[in-house]
């Protein structure tokens, strides 16, 4: 027990110097990972632990995979513990592993124990955050500020130095569910259910995302004040444990007098500061992106940058790809990409950048328990002429359509390919095709940068607008 105690006093990097160390996932970020720990230890002290056999890892000597591996890794065999940010802080084995004298650690922390010096700014939400992450990078580099974006945005943190002036970090739940670090600041853009099976449910999923602003590792918190769950989980929570966080919100209206609105909001597809109307040009599609704006410019103001000199160069940032990216095809049709969307709320995001439009609409992918009455109740109102279902929760949105009366169309197909095959032969020029699945990817795709790429081939997708 004393040994125990000893390893939870000392840092990762300490302990990674002192014994046995295990990646746990060796994906993209377990990859960098290891290459990183390499530079400070012996390979011989590093094994690589994946949960089913991987043949190209088949000759690293330190390799262990599948039940053995598990069963080594729950029993303590290994000093640290490095889980990629896909495997469940609430796997059993790993709790077993830390009952057994383990300490469990991330890519994400060994950075911040590497770079505590660093000016960083955590962007998180269930949608919006990588949006909003790389728009806050770029009005600030518009000023002149030295800036990094990174985290879950495809580049591997550990890879990355920080920027001499703010590095803007966009984590995710997995990644903020066992942070052990400080920031400058911490913009939390709203919170709907998501990840559950991760989580083990959508309550410890709220816990997990507010948990570094409710236990104050931040100078600066800002807040959409339009969020009831961010209310319940940070706010109100944090009061009842006797913690009075102060945060800077976004979006505050007041519905009676507006004039007396603060800060930054989004009213009727404008941008106001207080009573100002702000005057930009702006590429994104739908309020909602309106919406992450405020959200940057409130921590413009609160840092005391020049937002005015940056809002100009708005007209130069451009979507994201695979988020309400536009192609239209030589018969007129809208190709819509937003494959990045895997929520309920970011697709009903999606159909009002489209509400005067004829849409086909592609729903469905992996399971992860998500609520889809919402979306469903709401369909009617856009001129959706048929929704194409797949994947596993294209079955349980199939039976739920069946239950009430659409206006429109819809039937369930075996994968992506059969379901374009169908909408090809009806979409006529001005309609939109819109990919905005409202789920996980994997299963048919590796990730949704693949369905993305499949949804456009498919298509012949060539012209961009």
């Amino acid at each position: 027990m004393s040994d125990l105690i000893q390893l939870n006093k000392m840092t990762a990097h300490e302990i990674a110097k002192t014994g046995k160390v295990v990646i746990w996932g060796f994906g993209q970020e377990g990859q960098a990972c290891y290459q990183y720990l390499q530079q400070i230890i012996a390979s011989d002290q590093i094994w690589i632990l994946t949960d089913e056999y991987q043949a190209e890892l088949a000759e690293q000597p330190q390799y262990i995979y599948a039940e053995s591996g598990l069963a080594q890794l729950a029993a303590g065999d290994f000093n640290l513990v490095i889980k990629s940010p896909g495997i469940s802080l609430y796997r059993k084995e790993l709790i077993a592993a830390q009952q057994n004298g383990s300490v469990v650690s991330s890519s994400t922390n060994l950075w911040f124990e590497r770079y505590p010096q660093a000016k960083t700014i955590i962007v998180t939400g269930t949608k919006g955050k990588s949006t909003t992450a790389s728009m806050l990078g770029h009005l600030m580099q518009s000023i002149g500020l030295k800036v990094v974006v990174a985290g879950n945005l495809g580049i591997p943190l550990i890879s990355v130095k920080p920027a001499a002036d703010y590095t803007i970090l966009e984590l995710s739940s997995y990644q903020l569910a066992d942070l052990q670090a400080h920031c400058s600041a911490y913009i939390l853009l709203n919170l709907y259910q998501e990840h559950v099976p991760w989580h083990t449910s959508a309550k410890q999923y709220y816990l997990d995302k507010t948990k570094p602003a409710r236990e104050q590792h931040c100078d600066l918190l800002i807040c959409n004040a339009e969020s009831e769950l961010t209310q319940q989980y940070l706010i109100e929570l944090a009061k009842q444990q006797g913690i009075e966080l102060q945060p800077v919100y976004f979006n505050q209206l007041n519905n009676k007098q507006i004039h007396q609105a603060q800060g930054f909001y989004c009213r009727n597809n404008q941008v106001f500061y207080q009573e100002e109307v702000l005057q930009f040009e702006f590429n994104l599609k739908g309020e909602h992106n309106l919406k992450n704006l405020t959200a940057c410019l409130t921590l413009m103001q609160a840092f005391n940058l020049n937002w005015r000199a940056a809002l100009p160069q708005l007209n130069q940032f451009n979507a994201l790809a695979h988020r309400l990216e536009e192609h239209v095809l030589d018969s007129g049709v809208i190709a819509v990409n937003d494959s990045i969307s895997t929520t309920p709320d970011s697709t009903l995001c999606a159909l009002n950048c489209y509400v005067n439009k004829p849409v086909y609409l592609i729903l469905g992918g992996q399971e992860r328990e998500q609520d889809y009455q919402p979306l469903i109740k709401q369909l009617n109102q856009f001129s959706i002429k048929h929704i194409a279902l797949i994947g596993v929760t294209g079955k349980r949105i199939e039976q739920l359509l069946n239950h009430q009366k659409p206006a429109f169309s819809f039937n369930y197909y075996q994968n992506l390919t059969q379901a374009l095959a169908i909408i090809k032969q009806q979409a006529q020029a001005g309609d939109v095709v819109l990919l905005s699945p409202a789920a996980p990817s994997f299963g048919e795709f590796k990730n949704y940068q693949h369905r993305g790429e499949q949804f456009l081939s498919h298509l012949n997708a060539e012209k961009i607008r």
